[in-house]
């Protein structure tokens, strides 16, 4: 469970509209990290694996670029499908809001 995605999604929403960037956002999780060794992208590598549905402008290509997978019945009752797709290269920005409360 990802505590307080929703909270995020909706402040990091805020903060892309009042700067007049995209507004997309997704739940992505880190996996693995590794030094290039090929030489055509600097530095560092990560790889990042979707925990949820990634919206179309993520993906090269945008809408051409995913492909819906239909939900089954039994966790969605009524329908659905999750998009994937190939993400486009670039940077992240990672934000990650966490609540704690006294017990």
């Amino acid at each position: 469970m990802d505590e307080c995605a929703g909270l995020d999604g909706i402040f990091t929403q805020r903060v892309h509209e009042a700067l007049k960037q995209p507004v997309e956002n997704t739940l992505h999780d880190l996996r693995w990290g590794d030094a290039d060794k090929s030489g055509t992208v600097p530095d560092y590598v990560w790889v990042w694996l979707i925990s949820g549905g990634a919206p179309p402008a993520h993906h090269i290509g945008g809408y051409e670029g995913t492909v819906g997978h239909r939900q089954p019945p039994m966790y969605f009752r009524l329908g659905g499908s999750t998009c994937t797709g190939v993400a486009k290269p670039g940077e992240v920005i990672w934000s990650r809001i966490t609540l704690r409360t006294a017990r």
